[in-house]
């Protein structure tokens, strides 16, 4: 396996300052925290008068595309010669199809378990966004860039909120409260950036999370809830996957749980995951897959026959972690 250079905060700011032609690129089944912290770095390149271009391999959830209305990125062209940044993203089989587009130069990732593809700057942090606000603190006093403006604030304290469950994770520590503090002070409307991605949602998502509620069940005499979704369940529904995002969430607030996961099926044979703990290693579990992400909150993907084959394969192994 290809090892690749660890950056400081430093060379990380030399190294992007150097770039003329960015693209910006986000993990499969873009969240906020992939989201804003790719809008975050646009908005710092404009500083630097350079367009960043954005890339994934699934579309912007239409909940954040928020985020990247005026940040003023382009699109991907095959055009260009680009040098493509990836932030958010953990392992190679997260940047999807995009993978057979390119290769990208430098890594900006805040998960503890991954694979890194590239020279890195690799921090265990709550978001990725709270590593590019440190870096924009930095820029700003470094008088690399002019200023922090609230259109920068709110992609970064988005990404961090987004990644906290509006800081009622664990993952949000005393600088996490001290960063987004600061964010604040910059311009970002934090009530407004909190409805956006916690209380407003399509009916669609608001069936998704009823029929999440609907298919739970639990194993581990309580301790793991889950919950399935097909491919007829979604079409009757009129659901769409990004609809499905916050399906988790209902299986991860029953009482009792340790242990909370989805199974989502995304293709013929295919089916996602999402895995979420109050304590457990799940990332240990999505790791075996392929996967990636936190201690108590990550992801992968399964072949199997059906949703049941797939809760079957991961039920013993999630009950290893409760023993």
């Amino acid at each position: 396996m290809m090892e690749f250079p660890a950056l400081c905060r430093e060379e990380l700011a030399a190294e992007l300052m150097k770039i003329k032609d960015p693209l910006i690129v986000m993990h499969v089944r873009p969240d906020g925290d992939t989201v804003g912290s790719a809008a975050a770095l646009c908005h710092i390149y404009a500083q630097f008068g350079v367009r960043a271009d954005l890339i994934c391999a699934d579309p912007i959830p239409s909940r954040l595309l928020f985020l990247t209305e005026n940040c003023g990125a382009g699109k991907y062209s095959e055009s260009k010669q680009y040098t493509p940044i990836a932030v958010d993203v953990a392992s190679p089989s997260q940047l999807g199809r995009v993978a057979t587009l390119i290769s990208p130069k430098i890594m900006i990732d805040h998960h503890g378990v991954g694979q890194a593809f590239a020279p890195h700057y690799i921090k265990t942090v709550s978001a990725t966004g709270e590593i590019i606000a440190d870096l924009a603190f930095f820029m700003l006093e470094n008088k690399y860039i002019r200023e922090i403006t609230p259109e920068l604030a709110e992609a970064l304290y988005a990404a961090i909120s987004s990644d906290t469950g509006c800081f009622k994770y664990s993952n949000a520590s005393p600088e996490t409260y001290r960063t987004a503090a600061r964010l604040l002070e910059f311009g970002a409307d934090a009530a407004k950036i909190n409805h956006l991605l916690f209380e407003s949602k399509r009916i669609e998502q608001l069936r998704a999370e009823a029929l999440a509620v609907e298919n739970m069940k639990l194993g581990a005499n309580g301790k793991i809830s889950y919950t399935t979704v097909t491919f007829a369940e979604m079409q009757e529904k009129g659901i769409e996957p990004e609809d499905t995002d916050t399906m988790i969430e209902a299986a991860r607030c029953m009482e009792g749980t340790d242990i909370a996961f989805l199974v989502r099926q995304s293709g013929d044979r295919e089916y996602k995951i999402s895995l979420r703990s109050s304590g457990p290693d799940v990332a240990s579990v999505a790791k075996i897959h392929g996967g990636g992400g936190h201690v108590r909150a990550a992801g992968c993907t399964l072949t199997a026959d059906s949703t049941q084959d797939a809760v079957e394969i991961l039920l013993p192994e999630l009950e290893k972690l409760l023993l």
